[in-house]
């Protein structure tokens, strides 16, 4: 019975580090596509003077 108990605790551990390990990726991947964007565009702007 114990070793059910932990093996669940384990899993919702583990999920929620995945979870928020996740959403921190997201975060990060649209600030660099973002960064990205913006460097793109003052090319650009560089460019056409």
């Amino acid at each position: 019975m114990r070793q059910i108990i932990v093996a669940s605790l384990l899993l919702v551990a583990i999920l929620g580090i995945v979870e928020t390990v996740g959403q921190t990726y997201q975060y990060s991947g649209s600030r660099v596509q973002n960064f990205t964007q913006s460097t793109i565009t003052t090319h650009e702007t560089l460019a056409q003077r």
